[in-house]
């Protein structure tokens, strides 16, 4: 445990987990300003790419779904590494591939991979530091794992010079330089692993992470819901950003990534005081106040589109306010929801990371499929996304850290 000690003092923890949280941003976004290029190489419809996106969600809701339990059970070590060359094998062999088809199953085989690498990170910081702490840690792997988003469809403009084949030897590239760092300089953080997997096992994980009670209620379910819903928001966006700006507004693939990266600065500045205010404020007091700042965003939105007003300059800030305001809903949220967990950090993290991205995979596709040549689809599934998760979050009580940490080792 002398390991685990130096990993809780050292800065570069934090920085380095925040690196593999990284991994699942810059498989979505890197490649974000290249889907109008290989719609048209490819000689599809625009819709049929942009579908890789909630494909990656499935599979990474996937990855994340059985790589929580079995982390578990024979360490987070083994999982994230397991994870990390599945995505560096399948990057390569998606530049390589010349079908649509071809491409959308590794996409999902390629986000397993990048579940079960980044699934392993909030298990692991719960191991290394105390269940209140912890949330206030992932805040900051939050915060450095959003610098991705701002830089990645950058990345991904300056690489579409070259073609759309180097975004994804790049990814390559980057999870090998992680997988690297990961197998000689981090040691396992699971206090008792086991030398064997055993499959049976991950459902009933994952049930009792479900049936847990707080005080009689299940609060933890009702947290997931939660966060699903108001996460939503940002999924059912980032699945149709391109279609957003790219198609609707004619915005070219250099003017994409500035208006993507200040989605991404204001989350950065939300997450920030978030990290900070949840040292002296109730979190779930402070996603309350995240929760009624999207729910006003995403209402300006869907009625701007309705009324048939709506413009660049208009809805560009109302984006940015809806899906930044996550920075200050989701580390609140999972610093609640973690904290009621100890022994089963890994499942409840898994339930709650595939939870999220399988919604939004479903999101994205019933968006893709109520496509009518306007946005309405789009905003209107972000507002009933935003009402529903301000409806859960008014009928969890505010729980104080005392009892959080009374109650901490009951999973």
């Amino acid at each position: 445990m002398d390991k685990i000690k130096l990993l809780s003092e050292s800065k570069n923890t934090l920085l380095f987990f925040g690196a593999i949280v990284a991994i699942g941003p810059l498989g979505m976004d890197a490649y974000l300003p290249a889907i109008p290029s290989i719609a048209k190489e490819m000689d599809t419809s625009i819709i049929s790419v942009n579908n890789t996106l909630s494909y990656f969600l499935v599979g990474y809701g996937i990855g994340q779904f059985f790589g929580g339990p079995l982390s578990d059970q024979i360490g987070r070590k083994k999982i994230g590494s397991f994870g990390l060359f599945i995505f560096i094998i399948t990057s390569f062999l998606i530049a390589s591939s010349s079908e649509i088809l071809n491409i959308q199953i590794l996409r999902i085989i390629q986000a397993i991979g990048g579940g079960f690498s980044t699934v392993i990170c909030l298990a692991s910081v719960r191991d290394i530091y105390g269940p209140i702490d912890a949330g206030r840690k992932y805040a900051v792997v939050s915060m450095i794992m959003l610098v991705c988003p701002v830089i990645a469809p950058t990345i991904g403009t300056f690489l579409l010079k070259i073609n759309w084949q180097a975004i994804f030897i790049f990814l390559a590239i980057y999870a090998s330089v992680v997988l690297f760092f990961y197998l000689n300089f981090i040691p396992e953080t699971h206090s008792n692993p086991q030398p064997k997997i055993s499959f049976n096992p991950i459902l009933k994980q994952h049930y009792q992470v479900i049936k847990h009670r707080v005080n009689g209620r299940r609060l933890p379910l009702l947290y997931i819901f939660m966060l699903v819903a108001a996460v939503g928001v940002l999924m059912c966006f980032l699945t149709n950003s391109s279609l957003i700006y790219m198609e609707f507004y004619n915005v070219n693939p250099t003017t994409f990534p500035i208006l993507f990266a200040i989605n991404v600065i204001f989350m950065i500045f939300c997450t920030n005081i978030s990290m900070k205010k949840m040292k002296t404020v109730n979190p779930h007091k402070l996603l309350r106040i995240g929760l009624i700042i999207q729910g006003v965003a995403c209402l300006g939105l869907f009625l701007l589109e309705w009324t048939k007003i709506a413009r660049l300059e208009y809805i560009v800030p109302l984006i940015v306010i809806a899906v930044g305001s996550i920075g200050l809903i989701s580390p609140c949220a999972s610093a609640m929801f973690i904290s009621f967990f100890s022994k089963r950090a890994g499942s409840a993290s898994a339930m709650m990371s595939f939870s999220i991205f399988t919604s939004g995979s479903i999101l994205g596709l019933v968006s893709g499929a109520l496509f009518n040549n306007s946005l309405i689809p789009v905003f209107g599934i972000m507002l009933v996304s935003s009402i529903l998760a301000n409806i859960l979050a008014s009928i969890i009580p505010v729980l104080d850290s005392t009892y959080l940490n009374k109650e901490r080792n009951i999973l």
